[in-house]
């Protein structure tokens, strides 16, 4: 069954609407001086429909999806921010300016998003992750780098996953299309959390 045109054209303003000016750059890891610009946004990745219904089919993994990568983007932001002052290493303070304003707009967006589709995702954190925020930020030094380092790892590896169930399941064509030009980007982060994780490693044992 085909949409009413009218509804087609409201679903998808609504939807361009969520997230159009969407931007993000993204720092190169070999010349700091470089940057490369990635705009995923719904405005030029379409969208898809189930064509049984009168909206977009929005599946459990799309809920999911978009519920916890606000979640995540909330934790991850807090946790950037105070390694961004804490941290001595410049490379951990390196990444925890990119990962607070990449996850920033992650999180931002996905909220937009959710709410142009009726979902509801978490406007802070539960006390749970408040908790481990807190116990994160009450060390100091290496092993403030340490703790943050691999609850980044940690955070970044359930990333992947729920981006590529996204990217499987979606019903969604402009999220599923999102989490395709997210997973390189979140791979990156990864990469980088890591071999920031063995150096500074490698300081604390001198």
């Amino acid at each position: 069954m085909q949409l009413h045109p009218g509804i087609r054209s409201v679903l998808t303003a609504a939807i361009i609407a969520a997230a159009t000016g969407y931007a993000q750059t993204i720092p190169d890891q070999n010349d700091p001086t470089r940057q490369s610009t990635i705009t995923p946004t719904l405005l030029n990745m379409g969208s898809g429909f189930d064509y049984g219904n009168t909206g977009p089919f929005v599946t459990m993994t799309d809920r999911q999806f978009l519920e916890r990568m606000r979640l995540r983007g909330l934790m991850e932001v807090e946790l950037s921010r105070i390694a961004a002052e804490k941290a001595e290493t410049p490379a951990v303070r390196q990444l925890a300016l990119r990962m607070t304003d990449e996850y920033t707009r992650w999180s931002a967006t996905a909220g937009r998003v959710s709410g142009r589709l009726g979902l509801r995702v978490p406007a802070e954190l539960d006390p749970k992750r408040k908790a481990a925020v807190a116990k994160i930020a009450a060390l100091s030094g290496p092993e403030f780098e340490q703790a943050y380092l691999n609850e980044m790892v940690r955070l970044q590896n359930r990333a992947l996953t729920m981006t590529h169930l996204e990217l499987t399941n979606s019903g969604i064509g402009g999220l599923k299309n999102w989490a395709g030009k997210l997973e390189p980007v979140i791979q990156e982060q990864l990469a980088q959390a890591k071999k920031n994780l063995a150096e500074t490693a490698v300081v604390s044992k001198k």
